[in-house]
């Protein structure tokens, strides 16, 4: 096999494995509200070390993902998506946009990157 197949076969796969990972949406196993600051994070894993943030004081862990009744956003970061809501003086996806430096934004209706 000549370089250029190879390079294009490996550039193919490539964006293949790419493409795949930005199709998968979240999964959520469970969530964490913060009432502190009025966020909500959903979590694709729940240990221990989580339940121990997230249980008692200005945190509620909950066995679902959280409601998007007032959310503008959010910012995923391998398992955990951080969700902004109005109440938070968030107003515009681009404001959310701004938070996520460098972490993927997630549009209310949960797509990734747009």
């Amino acid at each position: 096999m000549g370089k250029s197949i190879r390079v294009i076969l490996v550039v193919g796969l490539v964006g293949l494995v790419v493409a795949a990972c930005k199709e998968k949406p979240f999964e959520a196993a469970g969530s964490c509200i913060s009432y502190s600051n009025s966020q909500c994070w959903d979590l694709a894993v729940v240990n221990d070390d989580v339940k121990k943030i997230c249980s008692g004081g200005a945190f509620d862990l909950k066995d679902k993902p959280c409601d998007r009744a007032d959310v503008v956003g959010g910012c995923r970061s391998g398992n955990m998506l951080v969700w902004y809501k109005t109440t938070t003086g968030i107003a515009t996806a681009a404001d959310v946009k701004k938070k996520c430096e460098g972490k993927a934004f997630v549009s209310k209706d949960g797509k990734q990157g747009e």
